[in-house]
C-alpha cells in the first residue's frame, strides 16, 4: 500500500467571510482512497461548507525551491527562427538604436507604453515608488536557454524575471500585464499565466507566514 499526506492549509467561505481549516492525510489502496479518522470528522462537520464555497486550497510551498523564493519568478516567451535581433529589442523603449536598426520583424515598439529602459545591458521597468525593489520587472534576451549581454541577436526568446520577494504585491499585475503584451509577438503557445500567478501566491504566502511582507525594509534586507 501507498500513501501520502498534504495540507489543506485553509478554504476561504465567501458567505461567512472566513476560512474554514481542513487538515487531510490521503491513503491509497489499490481501489481506493481513505481518509484518516480526522480527515472524515473533519470532513463531514465543514462538507456542506466546502461545496459552497467550491474550492479547496492547497499549499504549494513545499515545492519551492531557494532561487524562487529570492529571485522570484520567470518566464521566457520563445520564438521560432528566426528570432528578434538587438535592434527589434531595442524598439521596446520607445525609439530606435542608430547603432542597430531594427529589422522590423518584430513589433516590440508597439509595446513601449509597458515602460521598459535600458537598463545597464539589459531592459527593465523602474520602480517609481520609494518602496521595494528599483526594478519591477526585468527583460533579458537568451540564447540556448542563457541571458546573454552585448550580443547582436538574433534570440531564441526573451525572459521576464519578477522578484516577488523584493517587490511591492501589487506589482505583479503589472508584470503579468507585460508578459501577456510580450507573448503576442511571438507564435509559440503563450504562457500559462495561471500557472505563473499561483507561483507567485506562493512565494508570497511564503515569506508572509515567516513575518516579512514582499517588498518592506525587511524583505530588501534578506542575504541569500
Amino acid at each position: 500500500m501507498g500513501g501520502f499526506s498534504f495540507p489543506v492549509k485553509r478554504t476561504f467561505c465567501e458567505r461567512q467571510n472566513r476560512e474554514l481549516p481542513i487538515y487531510l492525510h490521503l491513503k491509497l489502496t489499490p481501489a481506493t482512497i481513505c481518509f484518516s479518522p480526522r480527515a472524515r470528522s473533519l470532513f463531514r462537520r465543514h462538507f456542506v461548507k466546502l461545496i459552497a464555497c467550491c474550492a479547496i486550497y492547497v499549499s504549494p510551498m513545499a515545492d519551492l525551491t531557494e532561487e524562487q523564493l529570492h529571485e522570484g519568478v520567470t518566464v521566457d516567451i520563445t520564438f521560432d527562427s528566426p528570432g528578434p535581433e538587438f535592434g527589434d529589442l531595442f524598439m521596446i523603449c520607445g525609439y530606435d538604436n542608430p547603432n542597430f536598426p531594427p529589422p522590423g520583424n518584430y513589433a516590440f515598439g508597439e509595446h513601449a507604453d509597458l515602460g521598459f529602459s535600458q537598463i545597464d545591458d539589459y531592459f527593465g521597468i523602474e520602480s517609481e515608488s520609494d518602496d521595494g525593489e528599483d526594478v519591477i520587472v526585468w527583460l533579458y534576451p537568451v540564447v540556448n536557454g542563457e541571458c546573454v549581454d552585448h550580443h547582436p541577436g538574433p534570440f531564441d526568446a526573451i525572459r521576464l524575471q519578477f522578484n516577488v520577494l523584493r517587490n511591492l504585491p501589487e506589482n505583479a499585475e503589472r508584470f503579468l500585464e507585460c508578459v501577456t503584451a510580450l507573448a503576442t509577438l511571438s507564435m509559440n503557445p503563450a504562457p500559462n499565466i495561471d500557472a505563473t500567478q499561483s507561483e507567485i501566491d506562493a512565494i508570497t504566502e511564503h515569506w508572509e507566514s515567516n513575518g516579512i511582507s514582499p517588498g518592506s525594509s525587511e524583505a530588501l534586507q534578506v542575504d541569500w
